[in-house]
This record gives C-alpha cells, structure tokens and sequence, in this order.
C-alpha cells in the first residue's frame, strides 16, 4: 500500500483551509472600509438591492462554471481578491481611484469584494467535499471548518499588528496583506488529484424503467415543497441580513463614540466573534453523535432569533446590536448550518438540486429586496431602527408556522415513498433515505403505520432497521410493546441492536426489566464474543450502569466454572469501568489477573486494566509468561493483546509470529494492521482470497471487529483493487454475516462502481 503524500493528506486540506478563512476575512475587511469609511450609509440599502439582483442572475452561473472545472473557478476568484485587497491596501493607487471616481469607485470595490466571498465559499464546499476523506476521518469536514475560522481570527490578529507596527503608506503593507491570497493560490496550484470518473453498472430494463417511473413521480412533487422552501430560506436569510444590518449600525455606532480606525473596530470584533464560535462549536466538531432531530433546531433557531430582535428593539445600543449579531453567528455556524443539511437531505433525492437552487436562488432575492426596503425606511428616517428589529422579529416567528406546514408535507411525502417500496423494490435506498427523514418527532403519528411495514417478509433487513430507526427517533410510546415483541421474533443479532437502540430513546422505567433480561441472555448465550453481543451490552450499561454492574458481578459469582461466561462479563465491566474511570470494579477485576485463571480471562481483564498503573507490573509479568510460551495459541493471544492496546515496541515479535503462521493467522495479521503495519493488507486479501466460503465468513467477521474503520475501508478498497473478481462474492459473505455490515457494502458498492466493476443487482438493491 503506498502512503499518502502530503499534498494527499487531510492536513494539507487544513492547512488550505486557514489561508482560505484569512483570504475571506480580508475581503469582508475591505467591503466594510468601503462601506463604513468611504460611503455614506445612504448608499446601504441601494448596494443590497443591486447586489441581490446580480445574485438572483449569476449564481446559477456560477455554481454551473464552479461544477465543471472548480479549479479554474476557484484560481479566477483568489486571482481577483489578490487584486482587490493589494489595489485598496496600497495607499497611492486607493488614493489614485478614490479621487478620480470617488463613490462609484467604492461602490463597485464594495461589489466585487462579495461576489468573489461569495465565489470562494461556493468553491471551498466543493473542493473540501471533494478533497478530503471522510472515510479515514469522518470529522474531517468540521475540521476543516475549525481551520477556517482560525484563518479568520489570525487574519483579524495580522491585520491590527500591521496597522500597528506598519505605515498605512508604506509599500510593505499591501504586500503583507496579500500573503495569504499568495499562500491560498500556491496550495490550488500544487493540488494535483485528478478526479476519477464515476462508472455506473449496467442495469436492466426492468430496473431503469421502475427507476425512470420513481423519477416521473418525483418531478410531480416538486410544487409540494418549493413554496415553503423558499418561505424557509428567505426567512432565514432576512434574519441573518438584517441583524447583519444591525451590527452595520452598532460599528458606526462604536465608530463615532470611539473616534477609531474601522479596520482596527472590524479586526477587534472579528477576534471576538471568532473566538467565541469556536468555543461553541469545539464540542460539535469532534462529537461522534449523530442526530436527525432537525426540525426542533429549527424551531429554536427561529424562537431565539425572534427573541434577540425583540431586545434590540427594546435596547438598541452598539453593545447589544453587536452582541446578538454574534449570537447570530454562533447559532448559524454551531448548528444551523448543519441543520439545513439535514432539510436538504430531507428532500426527495431526485429533486433536491432543483429544489435546493431554486430555493436559494428566490430566497436570496427576497432576502435582499427586503433588507433594501427595511434599511431604505430606517436611513431616511421613514420608520424607527427599532421598528425594523420588531419587524424583523415577526418575520423570524413565522418561520415557525411555515416550517410546521413544510414538515407535515415532507413526513407525508416520506411515509408515501417508504410505502411505494412494494411497487419499487429497486429503490430501497429512497426508502432508507424517507426512514431517516422520518426520525423526528413531528413525525410520531406514523410510528403506528411503520410498524406493519416492518413485519412485511419482502422488506430486507437493510430497511428494516431504518424503519427501526425511524421509530425510535419519533418516540411514540405505542411503539414500545411492539419493539419489545420484535426483538425477540427476529433473532438477527444487527435487527436486535437496533430495537435496542430504538428503546433506549424512551426514558420509561417500565422497559428497565427488559434491558437487564436481554444482558443477562447475552452474557449466557453470547459463547462467539460476537461485536455486536458486545454492543447489546454498551447500549444497556450506558442506561443502567449500577445495575449492570451489579448482575454482571453476580453472573460471574454464580459461573466461577464458565470460561466464557466469565470472559463475556469481564469484558461488559471493563468497558463500564473504562466509560465511569471507577476504580472499585477496577479493584474487583483486578482478580481475575491471577494465575489461576484461564488464558481467555487473563487476556479479557488484561485489555481493561492495562491502562491503571497499579496494575502494570503484574500485567507485564502476565504478557512475558504468554508471549514466551510454547504453545502457538498463547504467543497469538500476546500478539492479539499487542494490537489492541497499541504496543509497539514488540512489533518485531508479531513479524516472526507471522513468518511462523506463513501469514495465514487473521489474528496476528490484524494486530499488525492495528499497528500501521498497512503492508499485511495484501496478505490479509490473499487469505481471504484462498479460503473457503466458511473461513471466508470467520475473516470478514474479524475485520469487523476492527474498531478503526479506516483500517477496514482499506482492506475493502484493496480487494476491490487486487480481487475485483471476487467483489460480489465478499458482498454476498457481508449480507449473510449478522455483523451490521450495511455501511461498509454501501462504501464497496460504490467504490466498485467508481472502478467500473459490474455489481449483482440483487447485492445493489437488496433482498430480505
């Protein structure tokens, strides 16, 4: 396996974006000097309105030229702000172009300055998109947004220690102004991945006709949901540029108080506002948790918003106009803009780009005609500033009556589609897509009508732990019997962890007893340590962890005899101690260390506890007596305990174990895959490869239990690079595996299709 260059690397993306975020704070600098410093505030509200209307006509354009050739856009657009900030930073020739064209020269600075912001946000979405793997990192999106916000607070930062240390008309400043423009352009033109062209498989003409018809349909409710997209995003876009307005209001308010330079106000406020988003959005950026509970931020959203624009109104002064504008920004950048994602991902995949352009597109224009109305009346004294807050407020609570409207459309609209997979079997990922747009709680009256859809027998398992999903997340106390009752019925250990999950959405007491059966089941029954037994057992101990811990420790008093009894129960407290940093059940696990007990007990507690320095002693002791064993089966379990706690200092041992097996050991090949060791990759394929359909079971179900899921994209990718031939088979081994396997067949459909490589199309749209 070849390793990544730099310039392949996700930092390198990172490191672009900070130049980026630098770049785009300079042009936001330059458009409020011309604003602020150069125009009279007369000129406001006509600007919006041109700059609304040449939005309204060009951004279809350019999103299409971006589309084609990103690049090359994105070259054009940084070309322009080096420009742009150099011509107005260099003292002569701003002075030059002030005096000779005067306002019409600031007009049009002010102008150009938000259509290239403007440029490099469309372009930066699509080349991080594109750009960085999400797959290795799947936090690496926010994390390039983290980098980019740094790149605003470090351009705030350069841009007052220039304006302190720098002349104004010295010829170093323009130059150190457009260091990060220089920076931004060199890292485009260094960034070589070509893009590889998408190969779709053949499908047949039943498949494309029933597609074809699926398609028709979508296009016919396309007048369902515009309207209120529109309504949606225009209210969200006239509350952001009007409170936008304000803040406008309180910087020419600070300027005539303080008598200080507006870079010098603009770079302050920048700092602050920055600092405070990224406190906020730190905890969201390297959060795993996942949730489809759009429509409540929304609401909030709207409720908070019309509550800051009702204080200004009351209170307008500099500090609060600022201040909720800031508010603003760290509710949009924390969660709105994520929770637009979501409505977006709501909408019927068909016609989302139609809706989501479109909607932009009208909602845009309507946002800005509005603000050049409401600042019109304000500047020429028509109407009071706090009357256009109050508006403005109003306008924020209506969103919540149009987004109630939008939601009864699109949860109808999914329950229709979830419904029509009887008449479209091919379109099982529509359906899944409905299951997550579903898992609301707007949406609890359909719980009762998903419930029979489950039960269907021609409903595969992929969908039915949507529908699972979707159930749990609407919290219909109805549901609870009926999740109960299945997860008994249907014995597939993935469908069980998602009933699991499902109910641990409900707070209800009731369901506790039903919680502490399932584990103690587990822990007697579970004799394969199956992962996803395991997870049964996290789910319940996250809700009851004193009374897990309590039957844990009574199961394993009453099995002292029971080898894998004991060690399934070891691993449950071990895991609990881990999450809680309890030292008592470290105390009692502690035991278990002795020589007394069996290898797979030792081993067991070994993983939980090696980590405690009270401990550390014994366990190496423990860890040399196994690896200097003579039996093969020992020496494994040190080379598996090796992988699993990240030992590396004995990687030569596992090498020569390897060379023993003739690298046909998936456990000690793996704890070297644990240990960056990417060259056994090829050998872990070519087991695969040479095995029987059985083994071929045991080793994919062993990469599952990698915990890195990098690690187990790489082997898949491989394969598909070094046995295409093979790639239906390993599929078909996924769908009967009960390991939850949906995720990695979606990554290897697709990355198979990308190659080129036909898929079976009873494996692209599944069966029961």
């Amino acid at each position: 396996m070849k390793a990544k260059s730099f310039v392949d690397s996700n930092f390198f993306i990172f490191i672009m974006a900070f130049f980026l975020g630098w770049c785009v704070y300079s042009l936001k600098l330059v458009s409020i000097i011309k604003l602020l410093g150069e125009l009279d505030f007369s000129f406001y509200p006509v600007l919006m309105l041109i700059q609304g209307a040449s939005l309204f006509v060009s951004m279809k354009i350019m999103i299409r030229v971006s589309e084609k050739n990103d690049k090359i856009f994105y070259l054009i657009a940084l070309l322009a702000g080096f420009a742009v900030v150099y011509f107005t930073s260099n003292f002569t020739l701003n002075s030059w172009a002030q005096g000779r064209y005067g306002w019409a020269y600031s007009c049009a600075v002010f102008m150009l300055s938000t259509f290239i912001i403007l440029a490099i946000d469309i372009t930066t979405r699509m080349i991080v998109t594109s750009q960085l793997s999400l797959l290795e990192n799947p936090n690496s999106s926010a994390h390039a947004c983290f980098a980019l916000e740094i790149g605003v607070i470090f351009g705030a930062v350069a841009t007052l220690t220039i304006s302190r240390f720098v002349d104004p008309n010295d010829w170093l400043t323009p130059v150190l102004m457009i260091v990060p423009f220089c920076i931004g352009l060199y890292c485009l033109l260094i960034l070589t991945r070509k893009k590889s062209a998408a190969n779709e498989s053949p499908q047949s003409e039943k498949i494309e006709h029933a597609l074809e018809l699926h398609k028709q349909n979508l296009k016919s409710n396309i007048g369902r949901f515009l309207p209120l997209m529109v309504a949606i995003v225009a209210i969200a876009l006239i509350c952001k540029q009007l409170q936008g307005f304000a803040v406008f209001v309180g910087l020419k308010q600070w300027q005539a108080s303080s008598q200080q330079p507006i870079a010098e106000i603009f770079s302050t406020l920048a700092i602050i506002q920055n600092t405070l988003v990224l406190l906020f959005l730190i905890p969201s950026f390297f959060s795993q948790k996942k949730s489809t509970q759009w429509t409540h931020g929304f609401r909030f959203y709207f409720l908070i918003q019309t509550a800051s624009m009702f204080f200004i109104s009351v209170f307008s002064f500099a500090a609060t106009l600022i201040g909720t504008g800031i508010l603003r920004k760290i509710i949009q950048r924390a969660f709105l803009n994520q929770l637009f994602n979501l409505l977006l991902a709501s909408i019927p995949k068909g016609i989302r780009f139609i809706i989501k352009s479109r909607s932009q597109k009208y909602g845009q224009s309507i946002a800005y005609a509005s603000l050049a109305l409401l600042s019109y009346l304000a500047i020429n004294d028509y109407i009071a500033f706090q009357a256009v807050w109050f508006i403005t407020g109003l306008i924020a609570l209506s969103g919540v009556a149009v987004l109630y409207f939008l939601v009864r459309r699109l949860n109808a609209f999914h329950y229709e589609n979830i419904k029509e997979f009887s008449s479209c079997p091919f379109n099982v990922y529509e359906a899944i897509s409905s299951c997550y747009a579903l898992s609301n709680k707007d949406a609890t009256q359909y719980a009762s009508r998903l419930s029979p859809l489950f039960e269907q027998e021609k409903i595969p398992f992929i969908l039915k732990k949507s529908l699972l999903h979707a159930i749990g997340e609407m919290r219909n106390e109805n549901s609870i019997n009926f999740l109960c009752d299945s997860f008994y019925r249907y014995p597939r250990e993935d469908v069980q962890l998602q009933i699991l999950i499902a109910l641990n959405n409900f707070k209800h007491k009731e369901i506790d007893p039903f919680f502490l059966n399932v584990l103690k089941n587990t822990m007697y029954s579970d004799t394969q340590r199956g992962e996803l037994k395991s997870s049964f057992c996290e789910v319940i101990a996250k809700r009851l962890p004193q009374e897990t811990i309590k039957m844990t420790q009574d199961i394993i008093d009453s099995n002292p005899e029971d080898i894998r009894i004991t060690g399934n129960a070891i691993d449950v407290l071990g895991s609990i101690a881990t999450r809680l940093n309890s030292k008592e059940i470290c105390q009692y696990l502690a035991k278990f260390l002795a020589p007394e007990y069996p290898r797979r007990i030792r081993i067991n507690t070994i993983k939980h506890l090696y980590h405690q320095a009270q401990y550390r002693q014994q366990i190496d002791e423990i860890i040399l007596s196994v690896h200097n064993s003579t039996i093969l089966e020992d020496r494994c379990g040190a080379a598996y305990l090796y992988g699993v706690l990240g030992i590396k200092q004995h990687l030569n041992y596992i090498e020569a174990l390897n060379k023993e097996t003739n690298n046909r050991n998936a456990t000690v090949l793996l704890s070297l895959l644990r240990l960056d060791q990417e060259y056994v990759i090829r050998e872990i394929i070519d087991l695969i490869d040479e095995a029987t359909t059985q083994e071929a079971m045991v080793y994919i179900n062993q990469i599952y239990r990698l915990e890195d899921a990098r690690l187990r994209y790489k082997i898949y990718f491989a394969m598909i690079e070094y046995y295409p031939q093979h790639t239906n088979a390993v599929l078909n081994l996924m769908r009967q595996s009960q390991k939850n396997f949906d995720e990695d067949r979606l990554i290897i459909i697709e990355e198979a299709q990308r190659k080129g490589i036909q898929i079976s199309e009873d494996l692209i749209y599944p069966a029961s």
